[in-house]
């Protein structure tokens, strides 16, 4: 099997990418929902490639376009493009039945059995005010249909040929290198906001998480990584490395402790990576020189990076070094015992709330994937998790033994993202996160077509 293919920037091709750069710009600027909707729409009608960029970007962004509480850009995009997927299927009657399909079917399936065991099997009595309406929606809208959308998602580019997907990523990756430099612009001069914490001044993305913001940052990094080392042409050696460069300083600028790490896991992955290839050593020196030039500037105070990881108020206590995240995954996992194989129920907040606000009186969720998931689905449910993540990242190894070439490696730039975001998960509660289940269902698509490990019947 061919991994690599020669794709040439045609002036049609470039068009799209100026398309796609002045679009993504004016959403930005504009800040309209409807009109935003509507021009990244005709820009998929376009060049149906952008659709992953577009996936991907959204959630960094969407706090500046929310329709009203609970429905941003994402999420009508998303719907959107649900019909699109539903519609495209019916049409073509087209879908493998493959074990990754499977797996995904399974977990959707335990998911549902989830919602009942929330609603009916809940203890009377437990919490006087539950809302049985508000936990039969958060199971449906925040966790079933982000499964059910990522399955479909599955389904479709499963449909593509290998030379089609490898089109997809190629087109992908670059415009992710391109949209970076306009969301990273964008908060560095515009959007952003300033808060106090502590003794220290954090910056973030308007409307955003700091801690969200700076890891899906860093989940996005290793796109414009690749092109870095393998395009050849200046305009995307300069454009990646600008890239790479202001997606590190806004990291630097939130000051969150957790995407600094999740930073340097990715770019800890990326130089194995690369390096493993024997090829673009010298790229390397000149990305690091860079990088070091960044840090020496006046605009990146380091005594503040410091005093995150080294300050007297997470000294001595490894409840206030994790901003009492082991507190409350303690009190999840003595929960969880009592219903260790089938957990208390799917839940977006609901669950997490209510057993922190029993415990130490504070309503809030666990911080981190696993826990919740355990929590809330039990053994059954992580294991089936865990098995779709083995299957998603399980094409790195196998293509990274069937090419030697570092630019075929755009196949697995989304595997990569995955584990960025899986290790970001340790401490963030994304286990309904909308670009966590892109990345799962693209990951899991490609390394079911290109490593030829599915089993269709």
């Amino acid at each position: 099997m061919k991994l690599g293919f020669c794709y040439k920037d045609s002036f049609s091709t470039v068009f799209k990418f100026t398309a796609f750069v002045l679009i993504f710009f004016l959403c930005l600027y504009i800040r309209n929902v409807i009109l935003s909707v509507a021009m990244l729409l005709i820009l998929i009608a376009f060049e149906k490639s952008f659709f992953i960029a577009i996936l991907l970007l959204l959630p960094i962004v969407e706090t500046l376009m929310v329709f009203r509480e609970g429905l941003t850009i994402t999420k009508i995009f998303s719907i959107l493009l649900l019909i699109y997927l539903v519609a495209h299927i019916i049409r073509w009657k087209k879908i493998h039945m493959t074990k990754g399909l499977g797996v995904i079917i399974v977990f959707l399936t335990w998911t549902v059995v989830g919602i009942f065991n929330h609603i009916v099997l809940f203890p009377d009595g437990a919490f006087s005010s539950w809302n049985y309406a508000q936990a039969l929606y958060e199971g449906v809208i925040y966790a079933v249909s982000k499964i059910f959308f990522a399955m479909l998602i599955y389904i479709y580019l499963m449909d593509e040929t290998q030379e089609e997907l490898s089109q997809i990523m190629y087109f992908s990756s670059k415009s992710l290198t391109l949209g970076l430099i306009i969301v990273n612009i964008y908060f560095i001069f515009f959007g952003y906001e300033q808060f106090a914490w502590w003794s220290l001044t954090r910056v973030t993305f308007l409307g955003a998480d700091p801690n969200e913001f700076a890891c899906l940052l860093s989940a996005l990094l290793p796109f414009s990584f690749w092109v870095f080392f393998s395009i050849e042409a200046v305009f995307w050696k300069i454009a990646s490395l600008s890239s790479v460069i202001l997606t590190i300083y806004s990291i630097i600028l939130t000051l969150s402790r957790g995407g600094l790490l999740t930073l340097i896991f990715t770019l800890m992955v990326l130089f194995f990576l690369f390096l493993k290839k024997g090829r673009g050593k010298h790229y390397l020196l000149i990305f690091f020189l860079s990088l070091a030039l960044v840090f020496l500037t006046q605009f990146i105070d380091i005594s503040q990076v410091q005093a995150r990881f080294s300050s007297t108020w997470i000294q001595n206590s490894l409840s206030k070094l994790t901003a009492r995240r082991i507190d409350w995954w303690m009190a999840a996992l003595e929960k969880w015992l009592e219903r260790p194989i089938i957990g208390w129920g799917t839940s977006a907040t609901m669950l997490q709330e209510w057993l922190n606000f029993e415990k130490y009186g504070i309503p809030t969720v666990l911080h981190s994937i696993y826990v919740e998931i355990i929590l809330q689905l039990g053994i059954v449910g992580i294991g089936l998790f865990m098995l779709i993540i083995m299957k998603a990242i399980g094409g790195i190894p196998n293509i990274l033994k069937q090419t030697s070439e570092i630019r075929s490696l755009h196949i697995i730039i989304p595997m990569i993202s995955l584990l960025s975001v899986l290790f970001a998960g340790l401490s963030l509660s994304w286990e309904w996160k909308e670009f966590v289940w892109f990345l799962i269902s693209i990951s899991l698509a490609y390394t079911d077509k290109f490593t030829r490990v599915s089993c269709e019947y």
